[in-house]
């Protein structure tokens, strides 16, 4: 009815403006006759005009100047004999401002009624257009209204047909226990956990072994003493899940509704185990809590996702979409990750033990506390990541880029940063003890307090470091850029300094300077801990230089660094 009116409200503008040419077309046409009758002389001149012009066309006619117009007239008998000729002289002055105005009032009157016609023509064709695409966008609307209420009512009888179907499954006994772990099978897991357990708190070794040898079992994956087996019932519940959960792939609303089905119904636990999920856009689901455990999600979209607490153990989420994700205190133990997107994920807490991080993009992401014991970082990204008291005993970083990450109080104990991107990265009272950070980029990081005891720091860049405070025994700092870098109070014990680049002055504001090398080719014995010289000469060699160094008073600091921390320590 609205359309209707407005349409019917479209033709009568339409009609009135019709109206309005036509009475400007007819006073028009008065105005013009009304001037030839009011002065019908000008009329006949300008006539006469034209046409002696047209015949005696000279440019002359045009009025931009006086003109003259000579006329003979010849007089004739009845037998056509001349009797007479006369010649006649006439005199056009040139065209004056008014006779010009008068010309412009005679033709201005048709020429605005053109326009004015071309206008009316050209906003009816617009408006007849626009009216057109509105009526076209209309439809266009109500077909995407029609498919969207099809789609909802097609997802609504898909999921009210699942839930039917896990219903079936839940009601009928027979399937459910083969759909869940039966009691039995409850009370035989519980049982042996507990004795492994005391096994272990009574240091009973003999029947550790026993209970290992029979479970297949270690004391670190207490978790997998009975791995829960798939049935036929398991399986097609689980294909069934995951079959509606791809339907509802873009409607995060529905899909919340069934994993909030799965919880109540405790089928979380293990029906995502093992599944196939690879692919599948979870964004922003609430999976926390949820197993899934070997299941394979490559790249699946799980951008935005609460995964807080979930176990991911083995997992396989090569190239996944992780950005922004919730894995506080997930585990992720063993899982693969290479190459998956992780900026700004929260991994707070997380168990990545021995996770593969290959390629990972973990820009920005929050692993404060994390687990990453022998965990695989080569060539990631962890650039302005929180890795404050995180755990990478023994992680292989290898062409990482760790440039102002945060490591504070890490654990990095025989980690492997070779080659490492490090600048401006925060060490502060982190343990690298034994780390590999031979050719690391060091330039300006903070590793004040940090310990470097044993580490391997050769040919690293380490211009203007903190390296306050910093345990530096037994170090190897050969070859390594150590210009401008803060060595005060760092504890240089029996560290190798050999054709590092640093003045006096650096050396003697560390603590026990004298007792480190500078000096000529050194080795590493790794039986005896300490560092062998290559010959005599070289030992020599180096007592004359420190010899000397003491001499130059020149190169003492101003003040004396406080070592007394560092007599214990430097005893052991």
């Amino acid at each position: 009815m609205h359309h209707w009116l407005k349409m019917n409200d479209d033709n009568k503008q339409k009609g009135n403006w019709r109206l309005i040419l036509l009475v400007g077309f007819v006073l028009g046409s008065v105005i013009a006759v009304e001037a030839f009758r009011i002065y019908p002389s000008g009329f006949n001149e300008a006539k006469n005009s034209i046409i002696n012009r047209v015949k005696n066309f000279n440019g002359s006619w045009t009025g931009f100047a006086e003109t003259k117009v000579i006329t003979t007239n010849t007089e004739t008998d009845k037998q056509e004999q001349v009797l007479k000729i006369t010649e006649n002289e006439e005199i056009y002055s040139k065209k004056t401002l008014w006779d010009w105005l008068e010309l412009a009032s005679r033709l201005a009157v048709p020429i605005l009624l053109a326009v004015f016609w071309y206008q009316l023509q050209k906003r009816d064709k617009e408006k007849d257009k626009g009216e057109q695409i509105r009526r076209e966008d209309e439809q266009k609307a109500k077909a995407q209204l029609e498919r969207e209420l099809t789609q909802d009512n097609l997802a609504e009888e898909a999921i009210q047909k699942y839930l039917d179907n896990i219903a079936k499954l839940l009601l009928n006994e027979e399937y459910r226990e083969e759909l869940f772990p039966t009691k039995e099978q409850e009370s035989t897991l519980f049982l042996r956990i507990c004795l492994f357990k005391l096994a272990i708190e009574l240091r009973l070794y003999s029947l550790m072994r026993y209970v290992s040898s029979i479970l297949e079992y270690s004391q670190e994956n207490i978790e997998e003493l009975f791995p829960t087996k798939d049935t036929s019932v398991r399986d097609l519940a689980r294909t069934q899940t995951i079959t509606i959960l791809r339907r509802l792939e873009s409607d995060g609303i529905r899909q919340d509704r069934i994993i909030h089905f799965l919880r109540d119904a405790e089928l979380y636990k293990f029906i995502f185990e093992n599944a196939n999920l690879s692919g599948i856009n979870l964004q922003e689901a609430s999976l926390s809590d949820v197993n899934l455990q070997e299941a394979s999600l490559s790249r699946a979209n799980l951008e935005k996702a609460d995964l807080w607490g979930a176990n991911l153990q083995k997992a396989f989420l090569s190239r996944a979409n992780l950005q922004e994700t919730n894995l506080w205190s997930a585990n992720l133990q063993k899982a693969d990750l290479s190459r998956t997107k992780l900026r700004q994920a929260n991994l707070s807490g997380a168990n990545l033990q021995k996770a593969d991080l290959w390629g990972a993009n973990l820009h920005k992401a929050n692993l404060s506390g994390a687990k990453l014991q022998e965990t695989n970082l080569w060539g990631a990204n962890l650039q302005e990541t929180n890795l404050s008291r995180a755990n990478l005993h023994k992680a292989n970083l290898l062409d990482a880029n760790l440039q102002e990450t945060n490591l504070s109080h890490a654990s990095l104990q025989e980690a492997s940063l070779s080659g490492t991107n490090l600048q401006e990265a925060s060490f502060w009272g982190a343990n690298l003890q034994k780390a590999n950070l031979s050719d690391a980029n060091l330039q300006e990081a903070n590793l004040s307090d940090a310990n470097l005891q044993e580490a391997n720091l050769s040919d690293a860049s380490l211009e203007e470091a903190n390296l306050s405070d910093a345990n530096l025994h037994k170090a190897n700092l050969s070859g390594a850029n150590l210009q401008e870098a803060d060595l005060w109070g760092a504890n240089l014990q029996e560290a190798n300094l050999s054709g590092a680049n640093l003045i006096p002055k650096q050396i003697k504001s560390a603590c026990f300077w004298d007792k480190a090398i500078y000096k000529g080719e050194w080795n590493w014995d790794k039986q005896t801990k300490t560092w062998i010289p290559t010959n005599q000469q070289v030992e020599q060699d180096n007592k004359k230089f420190i010899e000397e160094l003491k001499k130059d008073k020149s190169s003492d600091p101003k003040g004396d660094s406080n070592c007394s921390s560092w007599n214990s320590k430097s005893l052991k």
